[in-house]
């Protein structure tokens, strides 16, 4: 095939296919007589250099696809971050062209503008905004975490407690709109993206397992400290004793720190691979020093922020004081019960059973979250009851009250028994 044929076919000029060729784009074959023989992958491989002309991409760009094996779609997807980059630089131009249009000769209030685009604080916030990026474990991600209220809603609807559903259908509501403003965004970025569906999908697969992992972390953890606890302070005496939930949020902080951490290391780099992830187990190399002691004292704070009961007193530990300070019955100010209420609660859900007990040196002891022996385990909630028996007979001031039991949970027979002891005076 001759280059007049070529011409024709492609639409480029004889000039522009012999540039190409100089520039090692193309490699025509030569016959015996030494004239140019185009072949139908030639005429391929011009068409698919004009292609990429019009994309934007530079002769080198091209070069390197054509004879280096670089990814097509990483060359493009880096070409699209410089036309985006670009594309927002003629757009600042363009305003700044209008302002000054807008300013009449007043440029005065200008200058503080174009030195603020110039300034390293804008180009950070820039960088952070290109950063944030689309990520299809990310996504997903943050996806099933929205879930939550849509599938809280339909739960109540289906038991029948619709003076929920008021607070839970806008929230339902908020999260649907979200999701589908992000994913109509993600789906359209997405596929000008470096990674790949499966990649993602494999991915995000690796990410549940790593949350799974944590998430049997958590509950060992809770488990080890139960053990140590019931060991370090249940004996023959003690019937009951009580952990704050405020230990519980401890626990639960550090994990997610630690989790945080590391899932935030896994996520930082969109291309990381399934081998890779192995090296971000040791992240905490780095601060090793400053977490082992941190986290060390909070569990001390945890393990021995505990109180018992005995059916004769009362004992209170703490870090500061190991060895606890012990209260009587008669050292009980006053004790109030019943059920949370409101939407929002911080430790709590609404409908919750509480049960406080107040000090006369102003020392509230929650019994809500409780350990006990194995004669109570059998009947939950029973050694709440035999407490209440223990602290009434001494003719304690309670404050009680059963608003809020229209929102309990749990089986009529454990609400019957929270109101035998908010009734119990």
């Amino acid at each position: 095939m001759k280059i007049n044929e070529v011409q024709k076919m492609t639409g480029l000029s004889v000039k522009t296919i012999r540039f190409y060729e100089s520039k090692e784009l193309l490699h025509v074959k030569r016959s015996q007589s030494r004239y140019r023989e185009y072949s139908e992958d030639d005429i391929t491989i011009l068409q698919t250099i004009k292609l990429y002309r019009k994309c934007g991409l530079s002769i080198q760009d091209i070069y390197e696809i054509l004879n280096d094996n670089i990814d097509v779609q990483e060359k493009l997807s880096q070409h699209i971050n410089l036309l985006r980059s670009q594309e927002e630089s003629l757009q600042e131009q363009k305003d700044l062209c209008h302002n000054v249009i807008k300013a009449k000769g007043d440029l005065t209030s200008l200058f503080d503008y174009v030195d603020f685009i110039e300034s390293d604080h804008y180009k950070e916030f820039k960088d952070a905004l290109d950063a944030k990026g689309c990520s299809l474990p990310i996504q997903l991600f943050q996806t099933c975490l929205c879930l939550g209220p849509i599938l809280w809603f339909f739960f109540n609807t289906a038991l029948g407690h619709y003076e929920n559903l008021q607070f839970l259908f806008i929230a339902s509501l908020l999260v649907t709109v979200y999701l589908t403003l992000s994913w109509r965004s993600f789906i359209k970025q997405y596929k000008y993206g470096k990674e790949r569906p499966l990649e993602g999908l494999a991915y995000f697969g690796l990410l549940l397992l790593i949350i799974i992992g944590i998430i049997i972390i958590v509950f060992s953890v809770f488990i080890g400290v139960t053990v140590l606890q019931t060991k370090l302070f249940m004996n023959d005496s003690v019937f009951l004793y009580a952990v704050p939930k405020t230990s519980t949020m401890i626990l639960i902080l550090i994990t997610v720190f630690y989790g945080y951490c590391f899932v935030g290391c896994c996520l930082k780099n969109r291309q990381t691979s399934i081998d890779d992830v192995k090296e971000y187990f040791f992240i905490f190399k780095r601060f090793y020093k400053y977490i082992i002691p941190i986290s060390f004292v909070a569990l001390l704070i945890v393990i021995f922020n505990v109180t018992t009961v005995s059916p004769t007193e009362m004992k209170s530990y703490s870090l500061i004081n190991p060895l606890g300070r012990t209260y009587t019955f008669e050292d009980i100010e006053s004790v109030e019960t019943g059920f949370l209420t409101g939407y929002i609660q911080i430790m709590g859900s609404q409908g919750d059973f509480f049960y406080n007990v107040t000090m006369k040196d102003n020392k509230t002891i929650a019994f809500s979250n409780t350990q006990t022996l194995s004669q109570y385990e059998d009947d939950t909630y029973s050694e709440i009851e035999y407490l209440d028996k223990l602290i009434m007979q001494r003719s304690v001031k309670k404050n009680s009250s059963t608003d809020g039991v229209e929102h309990a949970y749990l089986d009529q027979y454990y609400i019957d028994r929270f109101i035998r002891i908010i009734k119990n005076k």
